[in-house]
């Protein structure tokens, strides 16, 4: 994906936002906080329990559906493992506010387990049409037959739209001719790429023409699916102590759905609120009613979606254990890393490996938090990611001050070790490391800005980075003893500093099972600027105010104020 793709993205990915918090505020001011207040102070806790009594009815129908459609295909896959890819769906669709959608991820997932990537996408898709189909059959019925009671000029517009991306969604997936047309016109790797994977799936969706009976049950199970929907929001203004005429519910609830599924907002926030707002208030009932039950709904499925993300953890710890076992094989042995002797220990569990390498820290609880904090916020771009993980990090690290920034994608091992000075930046898909050792450690000042994909690890050894140093992108900056880099340092892109030497005195055995040679680690002074694509050895003193030349590779001390380059680097000339 190219820059301006990305960039397309995130200016979709604002918009909806915006939308998200407009829909959000226009619902609550309407409603008026009072009349809220005094709905929610007359909740009847038996229909609010019976209405989460009744979503594994509504998660059940939805797997038996998929499950069915699957089986058409000859994949069989049990009703247990399709209800957590259900919930996993729920926990990506509504919880993480990321361009990966639920489907998506199910997609994926079920292809791991099936090792059939197309059909598992196109069972997706085909279990998500058949629902679509049923709700704008319903919404059309409903909205024709109560048009006169609830017919609005914006209503019109919003089913109008649902009604022309179905067609559109339609066109584009069924009509084989519409896919064609685009790779002949488009010039676009991209969209071309695009095009051939949907081809695929188209292919695999084609298949389900001859199988007429599971399309049948499908619907079937949709249209009892909605049935049970509009029960729950009945059994919702239950809870609130208001009867509403199940008549009613029946035209307004499959037209709120409807309008929820257009993709305006992120997970449909400020969307379903808005349409359950103003669908009870066309009804004739109080919006604060509608809102009410739109709290508790997205309440449900934010219960739901955190399940789901518990279920998602789980699955990527087994891969993560998969992964530990291969690495530890004979034939992708790391004896550079410290990983090694981790991963050699027969005393431990795979899970305790996995702890040592990631947090360093047995305790379960530390490691839960730290998975579920990186989980939900680490991916999430923009300015929401940086606020999110700027509240919710906090309790990650040894020591994090004001201000701090943290792109999206940034690994940390071992947290508890690390510690960030006031407004320190750490820009996309930086790495910190520690491996080693209470000891080890990584103590970053005031003010510094470590460069988007940078790593810094230090491994049995410590890392100190001064106050206003700027790391600029792509450095690897390594320590097996003590690196001291001074303030106002400046490092250009691409330089790596620090490390440990191969031992290569013995023929008997590889190299890589020798061992490493310290050399007392790398001390920078103040005041110093170091060209782009510069290597550093191990044991290395570069003085304050020094300068290095681009491209250099400095094996011996610089004293201060000198400018220094060449390979190996030498003293050219002077500052004073």
């Amino acid at each position: 994906m190219n820059t301006n793709q990305r960039k397309k993205r995130r200016i979709g990915f604002y918009l909806r936002v915006l939308v998200s918090f407009a829909l959000i505020f226009f619902v609550f001011y309407k409603a008026g906080l009072t009349g809220l207040i005094e709905t929610l102070k007359s909740t009847d806790f038996f229909f609010l329990g019976l209405v989460f009594a009744i979503t594994p009815v509504l998660i059940f129908l939805s797997a038996w559906k998929w499950q069915i459609l699957l089986s058409a295909q000859g994949i069989k896959v049990s009703l247990g493992k399709l209800v957590v890819l259900y919930l996993v769906g729920i926990f990506f669709n509504n919880i993480m506010p990321s361009s990966v959608g639920g489907d998506v991820i199910r997609a994926y997932e079920l292809g791991k387990y099936t090792h059939k990537k197309a059909v598992s996408m196109a069972s997706i898709f085909v279990e998500r049409f058949t629902g679509l189909t049923v709700l704008i059959f319903l919404a059309l019925i409903a909205f024709l037959v109560k048009m006169g009671s609830i017919g609005d000029a914006r209503l019109t517009i919003i089913i109008g739209i649902a009604v022309v991306g179905y067609v559109s969604v339609f066109l584009l997936i069924l009509d084989q001719r519409v896919i064609i047309f685009i790779q002949k016109k488009n010039k676009v790797r991209f969209i071309k790429k695009l095009m051939d994977k949907l081809q695929k799936v188209q292919s695999a969706i084609m298949d389900y023409k001859g199988k007429n009976r599971a399309l049948w049950i499908a619907m079937i199970i949709s249209f009892f699916f909605y049935i049970v929907a509009v029960v729950n929001v009945y059994v919702g203004c239950l809870a609130f102590g208001v009867h509403m005429p199940l008549a009613e519910l029946f035209v307004g609830v499959p037209i709120i759905l409807a309008i929820s599924m257009i993709p305006i907002t992120i997970g449909g926030i400020g969307l379903t609120e808005w349409a359950y707002f103003f669908i009870f208030t066309k009804l004739g009932d109080a919006g604060s009613l509608g809102l009410s039950v739109a709290l508790l709904m997205r309440t449900k499925t934010v219960v739901l979606g955190l399940l789901g993300g518990v279920f998602y953890l789980s699955m990527t710890k087994k891969a993560v254990t998969k992964e530990l076992r291969e690495l530890s094989s004979d034939e992708e042995r790391d004896h550079f890393s410290a990983f090694e002797v981790i991963l050699k220990n027969t005393k431990q569990s795979q899970l305790e490996k996995y702890q040592e390498i990631v947090i360093g820290d047995k305790r379960l609880l530390n490691l839960i938090k730290y998975e579920v904090l990186t989980l939900l916020f680490g991916q999430i771009p923009g300015l929401i990611g940086l606020f999110l993980r700027r509240v919710f990090y906090m309790t990650l690290f040894k020591k994090i001050g004001a201000g701090v920034i943290i792109g999206c994608n940034v690994s940390f091992r071992h947290t508890g070790k690390i510690s960030l000075g006031n407004r320190t930046v750490i820009d996309e898909y930086c790495t910190l490391r520690v491996q080693g050792d209470e000891n080890s450690g990584i103590t970053i000042g005031n003010d510094v800005l470590i460069g988007r994909d940078t790593v810094v690890t230090a491994r049995d050894g410590t890392i100190e980075i001064g106050d206003h140093a700027n790391i600029s992108a792509n450095c690897r900056i390594a320590s097996t003893g003590k690196m001291v880099i001074g303030q106002h340092v400046l490092i250009a892109a691409y330089c790596y500093i620090g490390g440990a030497n191969h031992r290569i005195d013995r023929i008997d055995i590889p190299i890589i099972q020798q061992g490493i040679v310290r050399k007392g680690g790398v001390s920078i002074g103040d005041d110093v600027w170091i060209g782009a694509d510069v290597k550093i050895n191990d044991g290395v003193k570069i003085g304050t105010g020094a300068v290095i030349g681009a491209g250099s590779v400095v094996t011996k001390d610089i004293p201060e104020y000198s400018i220094a380059y060449g390979v190996p680097a030498k003293v050219r000339d002077w500052r004073k």
